[in-house]
Parts: C-alpha cells; structure tokens; sequence
C-alpha cells in the first residue's frame, strides 16, 4: 500500500490493525534490497534482519493481539483485565531473564525497537521483535513461550 497516499507514517515499513485484521506493507519498500537497506539501515535496530522481518514482526503483532482476544473470549473477561494479565505475565519473564538487571537487557538481548516498546510500555513490539526471530533466539521463543501458556 501507498502509506503516503493513504496517510499513514510514510517512515515506516509496515503495519498491523487489529481492528480490521489487515497487515499492511509501504509499497515503497518494493525490492528484496530495498527491505533489506530497512532493516539494516542501523545494527541492532531490529532482531529479523532479513526480507521476512517486515511481514513477520505485523504477524506478531497480530498473534499478540489474538492472543489477548483467546484469553479474553475463554476467561469471560474485557479485552483491557486480559491484556493487563497478558502484559503483567510477560513482564514478570523478562524480568527473570535479566537476572543481571541491566536496563539494556532487552537491546542486548533483542532489538533496540523492541527495548524501545518495552520503554514506552508496549509490549505489543516486544512481541512482535520476538515473533520474529523465535526460532533462532532462546529469550525470545521464551517469550512466546510465556504468551502460549497465558493463553491455554
């Protein structure tokens, strides 16, 4: 999609909105290397740093979000108690993990936009950094690990 057409953040690369569904990619961002030159533009910045890395942080961005709504729907709770339980789980795992209490743990250990959302409150990126490399990062998948076992 043309983010600049439609209005919406022409910097970024793509996006999720849960109310629709709809998983969105910048149509600028066009070319294997041009999604590359992304999410490589600064070391560190994301976990994936490969041409999956767009598509596979919204789709965490979705699971995180489905996620909430499973435990919402089989608790019988509002949308905001299952998401404070979901958050408050998740913290409390990376809370463990950082046994050093380095507040760069997350930077170090997965990406400065994830250690960004978990500064800013939105666990929702933290998330969807660890979505996207679960399979070849342990304090990631333990993350997802922790979402899964919230949920069932």
């Amino acid at each position: 999609m043309d983010f600049d057409k439609h209005n919406i953040n022409s910097n970024a690369i793509g996006g999720y909105d849960r109310n629709t569904g709809i998983l969105y990619i910048n149509s600028k961002y066009d070319t294997t290397e041009k999604i590359l030159g992304f999410v490589n533009q600064t070391q560190g910045m994301f976990a994936n740093n490969t041409q999956y890395a767009p598509v596979l942080h919204e789709l965490g961005h979705k699971y995180y979000y489905d996620s909430i709504n499973k435990l919402a729907i089989s608790k019988g709770i509002e949308y905001n108690k299952a998401k404070d339980i979901v958050d408050s789980k998740l913290i409390e795992c990376i809370r463990k993990s950082n046994v050093e209490n380095n507040p760069f743990f997350i930077m170090k250990n997965l990406s400065g936009y994830a250690y960004k959302g978990y500064s800013d409150n939105l666990i929702t990126e933290v998330i969807a950094e660890s979505f996207s490399v679960m399979h070849q990062n342990g304090f990631a998948k333990s993350l997802i690990d922790t979402l899964n076992g919230v949920v069932l």
